[in-house]
């Protein structure tokens, strides 16, 4: 009898570290943008456009950072403008706002005047998307 409670005793032990264990892999990976800890740095089209941006001419540029509502999946908004404050009259021109996927491929974006419109509005492209952050941000002095 004194065996057979240490063998349930051992394989209670072993089911709560099996059962421990996955749980710390999910929250580990919970914490992964697009399978990577950093994007900034681990994906390279957007390591490239963040470390190249001040040879560009622009003079503001953020990237903020969605989430898919109910998916594990995210996209970048990207913009960026030649003018710290534009007046009305510029409208979009001198602006790039666009949304790309983890591997950089363009989702969406905000047309320039005069340049066929997208075919679904803006608002329609967010509501499955909530803002998780602004990862981010540079203003050219």
């Amino acid at each position: 009898m004194k065996n057979f409670k240490i063998n349930i005793s051992v394989l209670l032990l072993l089911i709560s570290v099996i059962l421990v264990s996955f749980c710390g892999c999910k929250k580990q990976t919970s914490n992964l943008i697009c399978c990577v800890e950093n994007p900034l740095t681990d994906l390279e089209w957007l390591k490239n456009y963040c470390e190249n941006v001040h040879t560009q001419d622009v003079l503001i540029v953020k990237i903020d950072l969605y989430k898919l509502i109910g998916k594990n999946e995210h996209v970048f908004e990207i913009f960026a403008s030649s003018f710290i404050e534009p007046t009305p009259e510029q409208g979009n021109i001198g602006y790039l706002t666009e949304w790309r996927t983890c591997s950089g491929e363009l989702v969406f974006n905000i047309p320039y005047p005069g340049t066929p419109p997208n075919p679904i509005t803006e608002e329609d492209f967010m509501k499955d998307k909530e803002f998780v952050s602004t990862i981010f941000s540079f203003v050219k002095q």
